[in-house]
C-alpha cells in the first residue's frame, strides 16, 4: 500500500517507545495542515487566485482528512489566503477534527494503533499513538536520506514535496541528526524547489513561504 504525504509526515513524528502524544501540538497540526493543502493542490482541487485560495472542485475524494478540509473550504463565506487557512485548521474544534480524520484513517488501515497509558497518579492518563509496524518509519527516514544525501538518486514528486515542506517546518532533524547533513541537505533541496509539482505552482510555493515564515526564529 502506497502511503500518502500525510501519513508520511506523520510516521516521521512518530517516536518508535513514547509515540505521538495526542494534544493537537501546533509544531506539528500546522505542518500537516500544509501536506493536506498540498495534496489538494496535487488533486487539483484548489488553485491560488491572487492571493487567495479557491475551491476549483467541491467533489469528495474518498479520503477522509482531505474531503474534511474540502468541506471547509467549500462551507467558508470568505475567500482567505495561505496563512489563513493554515490558522484556520488548526484552531481549536477544528483543528482537534483534522487530527481525529487523520488517526482514524490511519488506525483503519492498520498504520497506528491508539494507547493509554497512565503518567504519574495526580497528572491521570496520557494518550498517544503507536505504529504498528517501525520499520515503516526506519525505511521512510532511509529513503529520505538517500534523496538528500545520494548524489543522481530518483526523487519521486510526493517525495520531493514532502521533503521540501519538511525543510520549511525545520524538520530535516527528525531524521537527520547531523548538523552537516542537513546543512548538505540545504543544497538538494533547492533543486528539488525548481522542479514543478502537479497542480498550481504558485500555491505551492506560498505554502513553502508561510511555513517558512512561521519556523523562522524571529530576532
Amino acid at each position: 500500500m502506497e502511503l500518502t504525504l500525510k501519513e508520511n509526515y506523520t510516521i516521521l513524528h512518530i517516536a518508535t517507545k513514547k509515540g505521538l502524544i495526542n494534544d493537537g501540538d501546533t509544531t506539528f497540526t500546522i505542518g500537516l495542515a500544509a501536506i493536506v493543502l498540498a495534496e489538494l493542490m496535487q488533486r487539483k482541487k484548489i488553485v491560488l487566485k491572487g492571493e487567495y485560495v479557491l475551491m476549483k472542485d467541491a467533489m469528495h475524494t474518498g479520503d477522509a482528512v482531505l474531503d474534511f478540509v474540502l468541506d471547509q473550504l467549500d462551507s467558508s463565506d470568505n475567500d482567505y489566503n495561505v496563512k489563513a487557512w493554515l490558522e484556520r485548521l488548526t484552531h481549536k474544534e477544528t483543528g482537534k477534527n483534522l487530527l481525529k480524520a487523520l488517526f482514524s484513517g490511519m488506525e483503519k488501515d492498520d498504520l497506528v494503533k491508539y494507547t493509554v497509558r497512565r503518567k504519574f497518579l495526580i497528572f491521570g492518563k496520557e494518550q498517544t499513538y503507536q505504529l504498528n509496524n517501525p520499520s515503516l518509519k526506519t525505511e521512510l527516514e532511509d529513503k529520505l536520506r538517500k534523496c538528500l544525501l545520494v548524489k543522481n538518486t530518483t526523487v519521486t514528486e510526493n517525495d520531493a514535496i514532502l521533503i521540501i515542506l519538511l525543510d520549511r517546518c525545520r524538520l530535516f532533524k527528525l531524521f537527520l541528526p547531523d548538523a552537516n547533513d542537513r546543512r548538505s541537505a540545504g543544497k538538494r533541496v533547492k533543486e528539488l524547489m525548481a522542479i514543478p509539482v502537479s497542480g498550481d505552482n504558485l500555491l505551492f510555493k506560498a505554502l513553502q513561504v508561510e511555513l517558512k515564515d512561521r519556523y523562522t526564529i524571529k530576532a
